[in-house]
């Protein structure tokens, strides 16, 4: 009888050792996509990129700025132009990404589908557009 009290105990310590583990490295997982996609905003909004006035031909880094939450509209433009496989290679991320960016008169949207069935972070800033005050929106899984 003692045998089998043990035999159970141990099982239900092993079951909730389990979920324990499990429960940490998927709030690991999170936690590293919620950075990636931070650095991947400070990437679009804060930077100029490389070289300065890069355009889809030539770009070595990927900045959208011409001052910190202040687009350069060009550069959007020459993002648009480019491969989205081609732009994740630059960026050196792993995941995948959609922007969004709407103001009064212009509408923005480049990357993959969001998909239905993953955890998608979201990511909303202000931005200045042409003149214009509008939103800056990442997904990113």
């Amino acid at each position: 009888m003692q045998k089998i009290e043990f035999g159970v105990g141990f099982l239900v310590f092993m079951i909730s050792f389990s979920f324990v583990i499990y429960s940490l490295l998927s709030f690991d997982h999170e936690k590293n996509e919620s950075l990636e996609g931070e650095v991947l905003l400070e990437t679009f909004l804060k930077n100029r990129g490389s070289p300065e006035n890069w355009d889809s031909s030539d770009v070595e880094k990927i900045g959208l700025a011409s001052s910190p939450n202040i687009l350069d509209k060009r550069k959007v433009e020459e993002l648009m132009k480019m491969e989205y496989k081609d732009v994740k290679e630059i960026l050196r991320i792993k995941g995948d990404f959609r922007i969004i960016l709407e103001s009064e008169s212009y509408k923005f949207t480049y990357g993959k589908e969001i998909p239905q069935q993953k955890s998608v972070k979201k990511f909303e800033r202000p931005i200045i557009i042409d003149n214009e005050l509008g939103k800056f929106y990442l997904y990113y899984w």
